[in-house]
């Protein structure tokens, strides 16, 4: 088969715009932001509620049966938590990526959208949504109980989980 000399050339269309990659990534997230959470009435309030449930239900079951604390740590709540939250982000990310192909397959007879667009940014929307239930979850589980010596040692009504519990030195 030859080309011939007036046919076009096929080119890169990434190339001719300056992050088009991004703007396409940025594009994807957006609209899977709108149907995934935008459709119901709770949207990502229902993304938070939905761990903060489980492991209420969890820590009130293993109170009422008598088990005050976990085998590492006075905490259970923060125990659970530090467990669960890292399973379900690994869980809802290798499931929301392993359907992105079927999510947006339709979007990949536009010249400028990839396979590699639509598995990223379903990667990064996921990722970073699972990362902040985490960061609200654990933060929010960990300003509420006393940390350190004493409750004198709390700075703040809502603490930072990567803080260190009690300020450095010989006391408060």
């Amino acid at each position: 088969m030859t080309i011939l000399p007036d046919s076009p050339q096929l080119r890169s269309v990434h190339q001719q715009v300056p992050f088009a990659t991004t703007r396409v990534v940025v594009a994807l997230m957006l609209r899977e932001m709108a149907t995934t959470y935008g459709r119901k009435p709770g949207g990502y309030v229902w993304v938070v509620v939905e761990p903060i449930a489980g492991i209420a239900i969890m820590s009130w079951l293993f109170m009422a049966i008598g088990l005050r604390s976990p085998s590492l740590g006075t905490n259970f709540p923060i125990f659970y938590a530090t467990g669960l939250l890292p399973y379900s982000t690994f869980l809802i990310v290798s499931q929301r990526v392993s359907q992105s192909l079927k999510f947006s397959g339709r979007l990949l007879d536009y010249p400028r959208v990839t396979v590699m667009d639509t598995l990223m940014a379903r990667y990064l929307l996921n990722l970073l949504t699972q990362v902040l239930v985490a960061y609200l979850v654990i933060g929010g589980s960990s300003s509420s109980t006393t940390r350190g010596p004493s409750s004198c040692c709390r700075t703040s009504s809502w603490a930072s989980p990567w803080r260190r519990p009690w300020p450095s030195g010989s006391g408060c």
